[in-house]
């Protein structure tokens, strides 16, 4: 049997798949369209049914935001922000404030995955920093809760 990419499943040796993410893609819609299925990219929706498709509207976000996050972000800034987000947030809680301290979790959370991302968290880090998000969302849940019973 094989799989999406034509090779044989059943091996002694596990091989490392270095295709890109685009030549994934690529295989595994060649592998469901061999199987009957229609695989339908983002890019092609429409988005208004005016002709203007999601690719028109979003392409050049999506590339440019992943340029920043995964070759420009500054690292030594984001490890800042995380601080700062995190503070915030536990600061906001503390004062009952849920919902903006929540956006600050939010926030916390996207900028760990930025570093995550880039390979600026070791893995001892990477456990430490998804604890401290761990505990800003539950301290922040434990308030929006308190404030849903007055």
């Amino acid at each position: 049997m094989k799989d999406p990419f034509g090779k044989n499943m059943v091996s002694k040796k596990k091989k490392l798949n270095n295709n890109s993410f685009q030549e994934t893609i690529f295989n595994l819609q060649k592998f469901w369209s061999k199987e009957g299925c229609a695989i339908l990219q983002p890019y092609d929706l429409d988005w208004n049914e005016k002709g203007v498709k999601y690719k028109d509207v979003f392409h050049q976000s999506e590339m440019e935001f992943s340029k920043y996050n995964f070759e420009f972000a500054n690292i030594e800034n984001l490890f800042k922000n995380f601080d700062m987000h995190e503070f915030e947030a536990r600061s906001l809680a503390e004062k009952n404030i849920s919902l903006p301290a929540y956006d600050h979790c939010l926030k916390a959370s996207h900028v760990f995955n930025i570093l995550d991302a880039r390979g600026a968290i070791s893995v001892a880090e990477r456990a430490d920093y998804i604890s401290r998000i761990r505990n800003i969302v539950k301290l922040v849940a434990e308030v929006w809760i308190e404030t849903q019973k007055n």
